[in-house]
């Protein structure tokens, strides 16, 4: 009895230890394919259409993926981690079943950009977790960059000027203002010549950064040619957004030559009157000296 015990014990571990190397045998050739890989899933593109976002509108990112590896891949997982400036337009987790060996997969991320962002290039984490098929398990974190970009709106207009009729020089103010959602840096404008008016002094002034929505002045003295009813003043500004791409625009501002009333300017009439009494005083003079000549 003893002795059959003993042959049971005996088989069973024997069956053990066949089951064992068996299944080790079969896990052999996936362990090499684990050193020889590693991780296996590569991010092989990523786009975003369009390339420059605009605040207040979407975007979609595309992400490329290849299995890079003779296995398969299972239960992937991708995660964006938006930051304050973005939304997701649907959802920002998407999950991958499985992915063949050597196989390649896209997948398309729609987002929003908030309309109060700001110009400029923001970077995006992203997540991806994945099994393999012996099942080691992999978290890959990575980074991306979207850039938000707005075509820059300046405004320009004459806000006064000291020059109307009978006093063809004197100073013009210009303001300028950002009507756009980026900010403005280096911003220069300046007075191009023309025949119809001479620059007095400086022809530039540097304004700087005008933020969204504010607006600045700069003044020029100039000196009108000839009396004319309008004149064109032709404007340059020289400015960087926040992007530092480069911007330059020539603008024509009209200037009207108004008349000194039109221009609330008070006609000084004392000359008048000093010469209607020196007149005066002439004739006077000439008629006493005639009479007296007369007499005599």
């Amino acid at each position: 009895m003893k002795k059959i015990n003993l042959y049971i014990i005996l088989f069973f571990v024997s069956l053990i230890l066949l089951v064992s190397l068996v299944y080790a045998q079969d896990l052999e050739p996936l362990r090499e394919q684990r050193l020889k890989y590693g991780p296996s899933l590569y991010i092989e593109n990523i786009h975003t259409h369009p390339e420059e976002i605009n605040p207040g509108s979407d975007a979609i990112i595309s992400f490329t993926m290849e299995n890079v590896a003779p296995h398969q891949l299972r239960d992937i997982i991708m995660q964006l981690e938006l930051p304050s400036q973005f939304a997701p337009g649907e959802i920002s987790k998407e999950k991958i079943r499985t992915l063949e060996g050597l196989a390649t997969i896209e997948k398309n991320f729609s987002i929003v950009v908030l309309p109060n962002s700001k110009e400029g290039i923001y970077k995006i984490p992203f997540v991806i977790n994945y099994i393999d098929e012996i099942g080691n398990s992999y978290t890959e974190n990575n980074t991306m960059s979207i850039k938000i970009s707005a075509q820059p709106k300046i405004f320009t207009e004459l806000t006064s000027s000291d020059i109307y009729e009978g006093n063809l020089m004197g100073k013009v103010n210009i303001k300028i203002a950002n009507k756009g959602v980026g900010d403005l840096k280096f911003l220069v404008i300046e007075m191009l010549p023309s025949s119809d008016y001479e620059i007095i002094g400086s022809s530039k002034e540097y304004v700087g950064a005008l933020n969204s929505d504010e607006d600045e002045t700069a003044d020029f003295k100039l000196k009108v040619n000839e009396a004319r009813k309008e004149i064109n003043l032709k404007i340059r500004v020289d400015y960087t957004d926040a992007n530092n791409k480069e911007y330059a625009e020539n603008i024509d501002i009209p200037l009207k030559v108004i008349s000194a009333k039109e221009a609330g300017i008070k006609q000084n009439n004392n000359n008048i009157v000093i010469l209607i009494i020196l007149g005066v005083l002439i004739v006077y003079l000439v008629y006493r000296k005639i009479r007296k000549r007369t007499k005599k």
